[in-house]
């Protein structure tokens, strides 16, 4: 994610193995699984405000959250229990896909990062 560009994200989910950054990009094989994505969807920001946490995840998820207790194939091994369903995490080698453009300072970001790749490929053609 950094390395796109150092301001294209300032909060991270920190796990034991290493921190991430949520792009809410979700591949589903059934309908059951929607409601899991309405979950991650709806439940945003989880890092402001804990209590989202505990209302998706439960109690003991925040608490293994906040102190980075786990690794990545851990928690989603938990919510894959606890929605009874299989939910994997995709990593992604471009970290530009997480940046959430919602306000001027990540819009102006996108927007950079668009005209450089366009600059990028216009060289080489």
């Amino acid at each position: 994610m950094l390395a796109a560009h150092r301001q294209g994200q300032r909060k991270f989910y920190n796990f034991a193995d290493d921190s991430y950054s949520n792009c809410n990009t979700y591949w589903l094989r059934d309908r059951a699984a929607l409601k899991a994505a309405e979950t991650f969807r709806s439940g945003g920001q989880f890092v402001k405000h804990p209590a989202r946490i505990i209302g998706a995840f439960g109690l003991l998820n925040l608490i293994r959250f906040r102190f980075g207790i786990g690794t990545l194939d851990q928690a989603f091994a938990r919510f894959s229990r606890r929605f009874r369903l299989t939910i994997s995490p995709v990593i992604l080698t471009d970290g530009a896909v997480a940046i959430d453009v919602d306000n001027a300072r990540s819009h102006g970001v996108a927007t950079a990062l668009l005209e450089q790749r366009m600059a990028m490929a216009q060289a080489a053609e």
